[in-house]
């Protein structure tokens, strides 16, 4: 029997593994007697039956708001009958952010070990409990870790040249990921006026300003009103004092590459500064157009990742399986898993979208240095722009308002892009998505193998009721009775 057909029958029995560490130190749980078979890897493990959750511990993942850049994710506690496992006091041992499995099988004979479903691939949270009552411990992914994050992750102090401005001991070291316009570098050689735009190696320095006025570029040693720029160092150098230095920069190299798309930045900050291991990165969709981002104050890695989703009307967050996953918010299409009488076990719950959109507003090359009274020379077209957070744009369709006079316009969509026409792709798609009604649809069904994952298109019918493909946005694990369930929140 396959496991898909177990898992919907009410006369089988399912049972719920959890191995905690398994590529160190593994400790086997389970919520009944179970061991693996001989065949099995690892072969004859006993599981010992502590786990008093009482199923599947609850878990949610949902894509909360559209317009938010990530996902959010929730768990109930695994709970334990004691805290004494194969002779490891699990309320002392080192197992805190160690990875975690929960798997969800058939007894011994029916499903081997290495087919069983994965409710989570994630880490060890904090603990609760005492001697007499056993322990409770919190289910996590990989999004809690980023959260706690910081960066920039290297700070100044004052050791990198002999004459450092003794005030930017302890500043952070920038980020600049992608093209940044009119950043500020930070002074590291008062002497040399050495300034530095990035922690490492830089495409380019494509421009300077004193005030808004354009500095000359060189490749020698530069006199008053010019800079030179050493790419190894993320570093320039000017000839005179400036009165305020910003630039417009190509930022941080990944070796050869530089950086300059979303799913690039995404992907170098997730293995830099997350830990997160090359295959276990699983990002489609995103637009290949070049954004930026700045970096030079404290900011949390999962801040910085949903900064950048935003701005292309996506979300992330992490899978079942551990593997960091970041989509863009689209239309479902034909061919996902069908829905129908025969597998739906609740009446379907639907509800209309409230707002309708007509017009999107947007941002795009991003201003990083806001510059109130710049130079007396400087244009007004640029002065504008400097005093404000970038370039502004919208797009409209008021055949959308006709139709639907109660349509209204989107928040505005921030963007990172450098361009008007990559940001006006991203409004168009809004459009297209939130300008026609949708519904939000929610059902209740059997625990699938492969399980479901956030993003994924289904297919509905029910009588006529709610028909055709819908996104899911929100999945919710319980155990209700002798089937596992999941209830989904579904948009279309």
């Amino acid at each position: 029997m396959a496991l898909a057909d177990h898992l919907r029958r009410q006369d089988t029995e399912k049972i719920l593994l959890v191995e905690i560490d398994p590529d160190g130190n593994p400790i086997y749980l389970s919520d009944t007697a179970y061991f693996t078979e001989p065949t099995d890897l690892p072969a004859d493990q006993p599981y010992y039956p502590v786990i008093a959750t009482g199923g599947v511990p609850r878990l949610k993942r949902s894509i909360q708001e559209v317009w938010g850049g990530r996902s959010v994710a929730t768990w109930g506690p695994l709970v334990l009958a004691t805290d004494t496992v194969d002779g490891v006091d699990l309320s002392t041992a080192s197992i805190r952010d160690k990875r975690m499995q929960v798997l969800l099988t058939g007894p011994r004979g029916t499903i081997d070990r290495a087919d069983a479903a994965t409710v989570l691939d994630g880490i060890v949270g904090q603990r609760n409990g005492n001697p007499d009552e056993g322990i409770t411990i919190e289910l996590l992914d990989r999004q809690a870790q980023f959260n706690d994050i910081e960066l920039p992750a290297s700070f100044y102090d004052g050791t990198e040249t002999a004459s450092f401005p003794a005030a930017n001991i302890g500043k952070p070291k920038p980020l600049c990921l992608g093209k940044c316009r009119n950043i500020t570098p930070v002074l590291i050689d008062a002497a040399n006026l050495v300034y530095q735009v990035n922690d490492g190696a830089i495409n380019d320095v494509l421009a300077a300003y004193d005030n808004g006025i354009a500095l000359t570029k060189v490749a020698g040693t530069p006199a008053a009103g010019e800079f030179s720029v050493d790419t190894a160092t993320g570093t320039i150098t000017l000839g005179s004092s400036p009165s305020q230095l910003t630039a417009d920069v190509e930022g941080m190299m990944d070796g050869a590459t530089w950086l300059s798309s979303t799913t690039q930045i995404i992907d170098w900050l997730a293995r830099t500064y997350g830990g997160v291991a090359a295959l276990d990165i699983d990002i489609t969709g995103l637009p290949a157009d070049t954004v930026g981002l700045y970096i030079n104050s404290n900011q949390k890695l999962a801040d910085a990742i949903t900064i950048l989703m935003k701005g292309v009307l996506g979300w992330w967050g992490f899978s079942r399986q551990n593997k960091l996953r970041a989509r863009l918010f689209e239309a479902p299409v034909a061919g996902g898993e069908v829905f129908d009488e025969t597998r739906q076990l609740s009446d379907i719950k639907w509800k209309e979208e409230p707002d309708l959109i007509w017009a999107v507003p947007m941002r795009y090359a991003p201003n990083w240095t806001r510059i109130s009274q710049p130079a007396a020379a400087v244009s007004l077209d640029y002065a504008a722009w400097l005093a404000g957070d970038g370039y502004e744009s919208r797009i409209e369709d008021s055949t959308i308002s006709a139709t639907y006079p109660w349509a209204v316009a989107s928040r505005r969509l921030d963007t990172l892009f450098d361009s008007q026409a990559a940001a006006q792709t991203v409004a168009n798609r809004a459009l297209a998505l939130f300008g026609t009604p949708r519904k939000r649809t929610t059902i209740t069904v059997p625990f699938i193998d492969p399980p479901l994952e956030l993003g994924a298109s289904i297919t509905l019918s029910d009588a006529g009721v709610v028909n055709g493909d819908h996104l899911v946005t929100s999945i919710v694990d319980r155990w209700d009775g002798e089937i596992p369930l999941v209830e989904l929140e579904v948009w279309g």
